[in-house]
């Protein structure tokens, strides 16, 4: 079996560079290379002129080892040579010992760069044979790094020494010892001149110049210094002394295959492992010990089903028997029980004659519930409350009582049961003809499941229309997520819904807004008025009230909406504020029709030269405006409106409220001549209505001197 590995060399040429490699490499992989194969600090320390580097590529499946050498002859100081091997993760766990790896590393002879182009093909059998049988060396400082590696797992592991040599071997078994996806993860430099990073994360093991360990100290986050061990790391210790390197690494192989590959969880499998070899174990403190360090039902699926499934490494302590009483009777939160096989494992026994038909009856009536199904009650008679309790607490018990699911369909619990309970239940009421949708349909909307979406399938937009009577009985009715994007995709139905009930309730208008594309709800032709009321009403996320705003500022600018100028001044400061604090993003910023500049057959770019302004700059030919000055853009657009649809002038104040706003809108007008008129028009209205402006924007306007 081989294992091919790639080479790359980095060096001084013109600055930092990529000098040879033996593949094609990705825009990632030479960013990172670059970043990563340059010099570890700012100065090179004496006794750390080579050292080791190790760290994942995550986005293409290879682990970068290096090694780096001071380039002396370079004249620039601080050069370096950094040659590096590109392992595939699917072959890290074929190298038994890293250490066999370091002959490959070549420090280059300067413009001789030619066999940096070739690739290594290593023999996987010849590694295995040529591995060391001796087991990490536990000394001292070896403790005080395994401490900081598996104990204090949430920080970097910082080991000072004397040189990058001192300690190296020690770094290689470490990392040698791990299981292969904690390999392809792990960080470490044997002479970090400085903390080293990974994507704003520091290494796991970094090796740093003593002198250097004061600075590090004070100004590295999140480090632990590794001096002398303490007790803390004494479980570790003991159990490193008492199995083997293979019999370790057996384990790790095995059953860490679908662990994530973090440092945390080294030692917590290594308890384990102790914890089942043990003489007097029993199942309870197996179970404790995995529900302490894997709680959650997608980890460590692999070990928990070769502890608890079929064809347990624990027969060779517990009988079959015995597995099956702990299992049915203990509440075990940490595994699906449907991946444990109970009911095939029961037949197995009965079949088997390992077990009574009593004792399986017993077994199955004192069961945790929904731990297995049985299917021999046939008349059992039981009213709607104990009917609910029951398949809520055990919903395999539908199959025995879907004849009398009728009786629960009206309660949110039974659609609140697992998705493949409730398939059953709604197949059974579709197929009975007695039982009608409306008993079951505002439970199913109420408990929020995602059956509707089933029932949608077979009976079509039936299910929309009762959907949205149900959501517009009341203001604080929401739908399910998936059912709501499904609705919005039917935007037709609920024009045709809202055409024949009025004004909706603000459940409605939530739907709409939060659901609902620029595109669709603009089919929904909502006139001014309606737009003025969901506006009053929105009740949508922070994050979706930019979209809403925008969306009904956009529709009010829209030729085709009647008196569309009531909706622009009562929307269009709150669109002016939020594009001031950059809260408008481009995919929004679309949705507006923009009008940059005015243009009608009456009007050009020249200034009339005989306007003077006492505020303003001399009048120059307009210019186009940036795409990113979207305040400016807004005022523009809204002016030109105001001009061409000839708006009342109390409305044009009314929507430009800021000074600010209503700055730009002025400056705006005195670049065209159709402006200059409105200018002119606008100080002549407030001159006889003095109410119709604000104090400010009579301020501004005072500025404009007419000559």
């Amino acid at each position: 079996m081989s294992i091919e590995i790639n080479q790359t060399l980095h060096g001084y040429q013109n600055g930092h560079q990529l000098l040879a490699s033996s593949t094609e490499l990705s825009l990632v992989e030479k960013k990172l290379l670059l970043f990563q194969s340059d010099l570890s600090g700012s100065n090179i320390d004496e006794g750390f002129d080579n050292y080791l580097t190790g760290y994942p590529i995550s986005e293409v499946g290879l682990y970068a080892f290096a090694k780096t050498w001071y380039a002396k002859e370079m004249k620039r100081p601080g050069c370096v040579w950094t040659h590096t091997l590109l392992i595939k993760f699917s072959d890290l766990g074929k190298i038994p010992d890293f250490n066999l790896l370091e002959y490959l590393f070549h420090r280059p002879t300067l413009n001789d760069y030619n066999i940096f182009s070739n690739k290594f093909d290593i023999s996987a059998e010849k590694l295995i044979a040529e591995a060391s049988t001796e087991d990490i060396k536990l000394n001292e400082p070896v403790k005080g790094m395994l401490e900081a590696l598996y104990i204090e797992t949430d920080k970097a592991a910082i080991v000072p020494a004397k040189n990058s040599e001192e300690y190296k071997k020690d770094v290689l078994d470490i990392w040698s010892d791990q299981w292969p996806r904690l390999r392809r993860s792990f960080t470490f430099c044997t002479g970090a001149l400085s903390i080293r990073m990974l994507e704003d994360k520091n290494y796991d093991f970094q090796i740093v110049p003593q002198k250097n360990l004061s600075t590090i100290e004070r100004k590295a986050k999140n480090i632990f210094i590794s001096h002398h061990s303490s007790e803390q790391v004494d479980d570790l210790i003991k159990i490193l002394y008492k199995f083997s390197k293979n019999e370790r690494r057996k384990f790790l192989w095995t059953y860490g295959a679908d662990i994530e590959g973090e440092r945390k969880n080294y030692l917590p499998l290594l308890k384990v492992f102790e914890t089942i070899n043990k003489s007097n174990v029993d199942l309870k403190e197996i179970a404790e010990q995995i529900e302490g360090f894997f709680p959650e039902k997608t980890q460590a699926r692999l070990l928990k089903n070769k502890l608890f499934g079929k064809e347990s490494i624990l027969l060779q302590t517990f009988s079959e028997v015995q597995l099956m009483q702990f299992l049915l009777h203990d509440n075990l939160t940490f595994i699906d029980p449907l991946e444990l096989h109970l009911e095939e494992r029961l037949l197995k026994m009965l079949n088997s004659r390992e077990i009574s038909i009593n004792t399986f009856l017993d077994v199955w009536e004192n069961a945790i519930e929904n731990r297995i199904s049985i299917q021999f009650i046939e008349n059992f008679e039981i009213d709607r409350d104990e009917l609910i309790y029951s398949i809520t607490k055990n919903p395999e018990l539908i199959d025995l009582f879907l004849h009398k699911m009728d009786l629960v369909s009206d309660a949110p619990e039974t659609w609140k049961l697992n998705i493949n309970s409730q398939r059953k239940i709604l197949n059974h009421l579709l197929h009975n003809s007695d039982i009608t949708r409306s008993k079951y349909i505002n439970a199913i909307l109420i408990s929020k499941s995602e059956i509707v979406l089933d029932l949608y399938n077979e009976l079509g937009n039936e299910v929309i229309i009762d959907s949205l009577d149900w959501l517009n009985e009341s203001n604080d009715r929401v739908l399910n997520y998936e059912w709501s994007k499904e609705i919005a995709d039917t935007e037709n139905v609920l024009k045709r819904w809202i055409g024949n009930h009025g004004k909706p309730s603000i459940s409605i208008y939530n739907l709409i807004f939060n659901y609902f594309n620029f595109g669709q709800i603009r089919k929904l032709n909502f006139s001014a008025d309606d737009l003025l009321d969901i506006y009053s009403k929105l009740n949508v996320t922070k994050q979706d009230q930019v979209f809403s705003t925008i969306v009904i500022f956009s529709l009010g600018l829209d030729e085709k909406l009647r008196n569309g100028q009531i909706v622009i001044k009562e929307t269009f400061q709150a669109i002016y504020d939020m594009a001031s604090a950059s809260k408008i993003d481009a995919k929004y910023w679309a949705i507006i029709p923009k009008e940059e500049f005015y243009d009608t057959d009456n009007d050009d770019d020249v200034y009339d030269p005989f306007y003077m302004f006492s505020f303003f700059k001399t009048p120059k030919k307009r210019k186009g405006v940036p795409a990113w000055d979207y305040c400016e853009l807004l005022a523009r657009t809204v002016t030109n409106r105001c001009i061409s649809q000839s708006w009342d002038k109390r409305l044009f104040f009314k929507t430009f409220k800021s000074s600010q706003s209503f700055m730009k809108s002025i400056k705006y007008c005195l670049t065209f001549k159709a402006g200059m008129r409105f200018l002119s028009q606008l100080i002549e209205e407030v001159s006889v209505r003095k109410d119709i402006a604000t104090d400010q924007q009579k301020k501004i306007l005072s500025t404009v001197d007419f000559e």
